[in-house]
């Protein structure tokens, strides 16, 4: 008796192969800005997350589509950066559209309008406007809201 063996696999284990050696990717949702900023965080890239940061103004955002404005200061090369990072990031293909429509504060530009909220508003406080009143060198140069407890529901 004679065995005749095909060097070629069979395609069911072929399949089977390939599926093993490809790691599996989860698809991660973005939904903002903010949403992107973690990414970066989660896979280490400084970079990226100052640059989303600090350069990017959403415009609109759907899944696997990103339309942005940047700042005059703005990497032009920051959109082909997104789209791969994107991709790698969430397992999603993504598109990243520049806009003239100027979009959204960037998120650094909201914290900066944040801090300079509180601070005028500290500066209205009567309290504060009266130690101000008497040392006029003084100024406020950080202001919180305090958190207060709160009772549980009875």
């Amino acid at each position: 008796m004679h065995l005749a063996h095909s060097a070629e696999p069979l395609p069911e284990i072929v399949a089977q192969m390939a599926e093993a050696a490809e790691p599996e990717i989860e698809e991660v949702p973005v939904h903002s800005l903010e949403d992107m900023v973690a990414l970066a965080e989660k896979h280490r890239d400084i970079a990226a997350k100052v640059q989303i940061r600090t350069m990017v103004r959403l415009v609109r955002i759907e899944p696997g589509r990103l339309e942005i404005n940047l700042t005059p200061d703005g990497n032009p090369g920051l959109p082909g950066e997104l789209i791969k990072k994107l991709k790698d990031w969430t397992g999603a293909k993504w598109t990243v559209a520049l806009s003239r429509d100027a979009g959204h504060p960037t998120i650094a530009e909201r914290e900066t309008s944040r801090r300079y909220a509180l601070v005028s508003d500290a500066r209205q406080d009567p309290d504060v406007a009266a130690i101000l009143a008497q040392l006029p060198a003084a100024r406020i140069t950080h202001a919180r809201l305090p958190v207060y407890a709160m009772a549980p529901d009875d």
